[in-house]
């Protein structure tokens, strides 16, 4: 009976070697691209939420009202309101209202 050795090829080391290469760097190119796309969008989300944040506040400071309320005689318990709006957008006034508590005189 006779052994024979075989030493391992070099060219199929190398071809082992390449190739594990590559799918590890294929499993790593998978894994990372979906996380910078994804951080992307947050990024975009961000940075659209930042300038409607900044929309809003630009048009709040364009907002003036100017509001007089002064009584209907000199007797009456009741108010009239004078609203005037003296800013440069137009403005929907949906309510007015008085939180503090009212007290009557009788």
């Amino acid at each position: 009976m006779y052994i024979t050795r075989t030493l391992p090829s070099k060219k199929r080391s190398a071809i082992t070697t390449t190739l594990g290469t590559l799918i590890f760097i294929s499993i790593m190119f998978t894994a990372l691209i979906p996380l910078q796309l994804s951080m992307l969008q947050t990024d975009i989300v961000e940075t659209q939420i930042c300038q409607d944040i900044k929309l809003n506040d630009n048009e709040k400071e364009l907002e003036t009202l100017n509001l007089v309320a002064y009584p209907t005689t000199t007797t009456s318990d009741q108010l009239k309101v004078r609203v005037q709006n003296t800013g440069t957008l137009n403005i929907k006034l949906v309510k007015i209202m008085d939180k503090r508590p009212v007290f009557r005189v009788k």
